[in-house]
């Protein structure tokens, strides 16, 4: 698993937490998580 660092300056954890949510999304977390959260089946697949 990637690791992903963000740093704090000055006490901002509003600017941190923005931050860390652009990294994961450039690094398509989000659509990934998405993709594994159920099992299709390969007909169902091919529906689409």
């Amino acid at each position: 698993m990637a690791q992903v660092q963000v740093s704090v300056k000055n006490g901002n954890l509003d600017l941190a937490l923005r931050r860390l949510k652009q990294k994961l999304a450039r690094e398509s977390v989000p659509s990934e998580c998405k993709k594994r959260e159920f099992a299709v089946k390969p007909g169902d697949k091919k529906e689409k």
